[in-house]
């Protein structure tokens, strides 16, 4: 598990693929529909960085590579 807020979680993914589409909207859009789990740590929501890839890959319909 990898709690990450959702700037730090984005800066993540730029660094494994920096032609990703991610962004803190979206993350915030999938967190808000209720599509990956989050959690409050004061006044920052953070996610665990680990099911963010697996949980837009089910939303796609894609298989992991």
């Amino acid at each position: 598990m990898r709690l990450k807020t959702l700037p730090q979680a984005v800066l993540e993914a730029q660094k494994r693929d920096p032609e990703t589409a991610l962004n803190k909207f979206m993350l915030a859009s999938l967190i808000r529909d209720k599509k990956i789990p989050y959690g409050n740590h004061g006044n920052r929501t953070v996610v665990d960085y680990d099911l963010i890839v697996p949980a837009i890959n089910a939303l796609l319909d894609f298989s992991e590579t």
